[in-house]
């Protein structure tokens, strides 16, 4: 129960979620600790933005005005201090994903929504993306799907000295949604409109081709 309070409080710098462990030399019960937990955290702050960027706090030395060259000791400790603040911040950041993927699986529909249900409505899908550095992660892109891409559907009949094919109209391509990314998840020159497939196993899961409906307000 320590370990959940704490995800709130230190992972994501809710610093007044804080709740003690003790009281007068007695330890709180779990009872005690879940009660605040389930009133006091998750009740009160269930619209509460989850921060972007965890919060990092690490051991550092004093800045002090540098006269001359900063000596190697001094280059090596800070080297040290950035490497173990970005650890840090990439376990932290695996905690805030966690969180937010927890808040979208639960609300979202427990039926399906079909191709059609989703139109005009805010979606997100799981990605790989590509960082400058040439570094790759998985992204949540956000967006709205605009419509459902259509085809002509034929049906074939016979007749003497071969099979005739029959237009008999369109039909929405299958499992297929026209959607318009949000301008962040863009690249330079790239279009906002794409036609992306959404699986019907990979509805409210995580990984790749992932997918899910945003919650009102996002």
């Amino acid at each position: 129960m320590k370990e959940q309070i704490a995800i709130y409080v230190k992972g994501l710098g809710w610093e007044d979620c804080h709740h003690a462990w003790t009281y007068l030399g007695d330890d709180y019960t779990v009872a005690e600790l879940a009660k605040w937990l389930k009133e006091e955290i998750i009740a009160k702050h269930k619209a509460r933005p989850v921060p972007k960027s965890p919060k990092v706090s690490a051991p550092t030395r004093k800045k002090l005005p540098v006269v001359g060259t900063l000596t190697a000791d001094v280059i090596e400790m800070d080297a040290e201090k950035a490497k173990r603040e970005e650890v840090m911040l990439r376990e932290a950041e695996k905690v805030v994903l966690n969180l937010d993927d927890k808040k979208y699986e639960k609300y979202q529909d427990t039926v399906r929504p079909t191709m059609m249900d989703l139109v005009g409505r805010r979606i997100e899908y799981c990605m790989e993306y590509t960082e400058p550095d040439g570094s790759k992660l998985m992204v949540w892109a956000k967006g709205k799907v605009e419509g459902v891409p259509v085809e002509r559907k034929k049906r074939k009949r016979k007749r003497s000295g071969g099979v005739l094919d029959t237009d008999t109209g369109k039909e929405p391509e299958r499992n297929q949604v026209i959607i318009k990314w949000d301008e962040r998840y863009l690249t330079p020159g790239e279009e906002n409109f794409q036609t992306i497939r959404l699986l019907k196993s990979k509805y409210n899961k995580r990984g790749e081709k992932a997918w899910r409906c945003l919650l009102n307000g996002d």
